[in-house]
């Protein structure tokens, strides 16, 4: 029987995709701070006018920018929790595989899969990494055993093997 650690779970991590809103959130200041302090409309070096109505338009996207996006982020975690909370979910086990893909302008990616999933990696702009960051720190090795609680392209839980256990599923693959 393999023995597993979890390393990832989307109940005990907390709402962590609130990053999301962060740039608009600096957006934000600089949409207040060029509508409310014409001394800022200098170190951009607008026209006072301008400055004003284009910091109320910033001021207003950004706003809405935050809004949305943290309730949006909010909303699926909130899903997620439940799904995980009733097992609505997919579990998938075996041995991490990695792979290379030309992604173009003769740039190479590597990429880890498990079974028909592929897993997270750093230079997709919208992927599980993106809107899960705990996600990252979770350094994937080929070959290693992983077992991982998935609802569409979001990760609920991650759960790593210990080295006995990859060792015996490596010698029940090859029989």
């Amino acid at each position: 029987m393999n023995e597993f650690s979890v390393v990832f779970e989307v109940t005990k991590e907390g709402f962590t995709e609130w990053r999301f809103a962060l740039p608009g959130l600096l957006a934000l200041a600089i949409g207040i701070g060029l509508w409310k302090v014409p001394v800022f409309s200098h170190l951009f070096e607008m026209k006072k006018d301008f400055a004003l109505k284009f910091g109320k338009f910033i001021a207003a996207f950004a706003a809405f920018w935050v809004i949305g996006a943290s309730s949006l982020m909010y909303y699926i975690h909130v899903g997620l929790v439940d799904d995980y909370n009733s097992n609505n979910f997919e579990l998938i086990e075996g041995i991490v595989d990695s792979y290379e893909k030309d992604i173009g302008m003769g740039t190479i990616k590597k990429g880890y899969k498990l079974g028909s999933i592929e897993l997270w990696h750093g230079n997709m702009p919208m992927g599980p990494e993106f809107t899960q960051p705990a996600l990252k720190d979770i350094k994937l090795e080929e070959g290693m055993l992983m077992r991982v609680a998935v609802s569409g392209s979001l990760f609920m839980k991650v759960e790593i093997a210990n080295q006995k256990s990859v060792i015996d599923a490596k010698r029940s693959q090859h029989n």
